[in-house]
């Protein structure tokens, strides 16, 4: 199973109040996605206080804490926390992790890896893609990098909101927008970049924001490539799309059709864009949940092709 699919196992099964059985796929999944420790500690956690041993939560998570981790405040101070909250040991815990995220904090900058087949000169065109919230750039590579197979320059961008080790968000656009302009300018300067065919691209949070970007037109893109986009405010969407249709911005949206987080935001965004006349596609993948689908080089190839037409 991908790390997709056993999210959506984990959380079909908390929410069908089946906190055993989804405790058995994360104990499971553990040792096969080890980059993925944080969260799935985290879910530990929260699934031993459903079942109402709090005590087994905090040594899930100290255990984590001493050997080198932490997670953020947020994530302690979860509504899901709070019999653990109340035990002798978690004031420890916390003190802990506020301190390792405060220096992460202060240490983490913009970062944009750049993958590239092409030579200097070739006029090739730019992604720059935004990964998923509780992401990082090396979890895009996989899906986005063959784009560099294709003859263009990718550029992996990696937020600086960090949350917990290997998680990063785009909750606060407006940051995220001025690191995006940034990225969207190095990149531009690229040797082998042909800085009028650039597209913004992303999965997710960072999808949605990769979205508003191009149509808000904080950069020169021609236009986006997102998968299961998820747009907490769609007013404010809507609100960019007369400049973006006088700018020509063209759109291609992925998502699966279980997708519960993002199938309705990205029918949304479809319909908007074409009823303001916004040259726009729509992929509703069968049978996907909010995850890459394994056949997406061949529908990023189509995107692009619409997108870049």
């Amino acid at each position: 199973m991908t790390f997709g699919a056993v999210r959506a196992a984990v959380f079909q099964a908390y929410q069908e109040k089946r906190y055993q059985n989804a405790l058995d796929l994360v104990a499971q999944a553990i040792s096969h996605f080890p980059e993925h420790e944080v969260r799935l500690t985290n879910w530990q956690a929260v699934l031993y206080e459903a079942l109402g041993q709090p005590e087994e939560a905090l040594v899930v998570m100290t255990r984590f804490v001493s050997a080198g981790g932490w997670y953020g405040e947020r994530m302690l101070m979860d509504d899901d926390f709070q019999a653990t909250r109340a035990l002798p040991g978690f004031s420890d815990l916390l003190a802990a992790c506020r301190e390792r995220q405060a220096a992460a904090v202060a240490a983490v900058r913009p970062e944009l890896q750049v993958r590239c087949n092409v030579p200097a000169g070739a006029g090739a065109p730019t992604l720059v893609v935004l990964h998923g919230n509780h992401g990082d750039m090396n979890q895009s590579e996989p899906a986005w990098a063959p784009a560099a197979d294709l003859g263009c320059v990718v550029g992996l961008a990696q937020s600086t909101q960090i949350e917990a080790p290997g998680m990063y968000v785009w909750d606060d656009w407006a940051k995220g927008e001025n690191e995006v302009v940034g990225h969207l300018s190095q990149i531009a300067a690229h040797p082998a970049a042909d800085a009028k065919r650039m597209v913004l691209c992303g999965f997710s949070m960072g999808a949605g924001l990769a979205a508003y970007l191009a149509l808000k037109g904080s950069a020169s893109v021609r236009g986006f490539v997102v998968l299961g986009p998820y747009l907490p405010d769609m007013d404010q969407v809507k609100a960019t799309l007369a400049g973006a249709r006088e700018r020509g911005v063209r759109g291609y949206i992925m998502c699966g059709d279980h997708d519960r987080i993002s199938l309705e935001h990205a029918q949304h965004l479809h319909d908007f864009m074409r009823e303001n006349g916004l040259p726009v596609g729509l992929d509703v993948i069968a049978g996907l949940g909010h995850e890459y689908p394994p056949d997406f080089r061949e529908r990023l190839e189509r995107a692009l092709a619409f997108v870049l037409a």
